[in-house]
């Protein structure tokens, strides 16, 4: 009698038992990195501080009290915006990148402090794709361009024109250096082929009053600030750099129809720290997406220009991956560094 035998069975035993014990190790990693839909359903558990990289009463800062007002009844727990502004966004950015990522801290961030801040300020020192969970799209405002009424551009392809005939002298104006209006200038420079040397005014009521009164022959920005000036007739609409026809913007020429692909928006884009459990992020996904179909929500942010913009996780994640890379080539080809 063999008596090697008779430890076969136990050692299949033993073998399955350590199968199990792996599996469940597994499983148990698995739920750690990954989260449960019990994180969710706990979450939140104390009041959400929404922070705003910009100053009381500008557009994100309104974007925040609008969707707070309507995620405080969803949580149960008040939504509390906090306005962080200063240096292009970066003191609000890296203090949302400092805080526990439990979901209880998250920023509200325009599009020049998500992804142009950290290619302008050296003191910047963040990524939004390492240090950041992109959450979800809130909503878009596009650029458009206006002409003093003296100019003699009645659109897009007469100012591209008339640029490349004086190269440098044709001002086009902006309101803040390394803003959106700013870098949508440089790329009208490089993809549409003008010749425009940009300016910044150092503001909106610089910029406008520049334009009103024919000391800067054209001028870009947000459409909101400029709708006033059009539907008074004090200057001349020449495009709106929208990928389609928008409510409101009708009939103003779209860029896009004389430089092809040339669509350029500001965004917003809410984002909390790296790291925050999947299924939170899920569940604030799908409640600012409530929020932002809500009609009166929808009418609100239209009275300032701006179209919300719904979508999954990864679509937000996607089109901040890609806004990233294109401002920083706009950034490189028009030879602006950190500074």
């Amino acid at each position: 009698m063999k008596t090697t035998t008779g430890f076969a069975p136990i050692k299949r035993a033993r073998a399955g038992i350590g199968k199990i014990a792996v599996m469940g190790a597994v499983s148990a990693l698995a739920a750690f990195w990954l989260g449960s839909p019990a994180q969710a359903q706990d979450w939140p558990k104390a009041p959400v501080k929404m922070v705003v990289a910009a100053t009381p009463g500008s557009a994100p800062d309104i974007i925040a009290r609008i969707l707070s007002e309507r995620l405080s009844p969803l949580w149960k727990h008040p939504v509390i915006v906090e306005n962080r502004q200063g240096a292009g966004g970066l003191i609000a950015m890296r203090a949302t990148a400092s805080s526990p990522a439990d979901g209880h801290t998250l920023v509200l961030a325009h599009a020049a402090a998500a992804v142009i801040t950290p290619y302008t300020y050296r003191s910047a020192k963040y990524d939004i794709d390492k240090d950041f969970t992109t959450i979800a799209s809130i909503g878009y405002t596009p650029m458009g361009m206006i002409a003093s009424l003296n100019s003699p551009a009645k659109n897009l392809a007469d100012v591209i024109e008339l640029s490349k005939k004086e190269p440098g002298k044709q001002v086009l104006g902006n309101p803040t250096l390394t803003s959106i209006p700013h870098l949508a200038g440089e790329l009208l420079n490089q993809q549409g082929g003008a010749k425009l040397f940009n300016v910044t005014m150092g503001g909106a009521a610089n910029g406008q009053k520049a334009v009103i009164s024919g000391d800067a022959p054209y001028y870009i920005d947000g459409v909101a600030p400029l709708l006033p000036m059009i539907r008074a007739n004090r200057v001349r609409p020449i495009a709106v750099f929208a990928d389609k026809e928008l409510d409101g913007l009708e009939g103003i020429p779209l860029a896009k129809d004389t430089v092809p692909g040339l669509v350029l928006t500001g965004w917003f884009v809410l984002a909390g720290p790296a790291g925050i459990p999947k299924p939170v992020v899920a569940k604030i996904n799908e409640d600012i997406n409530r929020v932002l179909a809500m009609p009166e929500v929808i009418a609100k942010f239209r009275e300032f220009g701006t179209y919300t913009q719904p979508g999954s996780v990864a679509e937000a994640q996607a089109f901040m991956k890609s806004e990233k890379a294109r401002w920083s080539q706009v950034l490189r080809t028009a030879g602006i560094q950190a500074q």
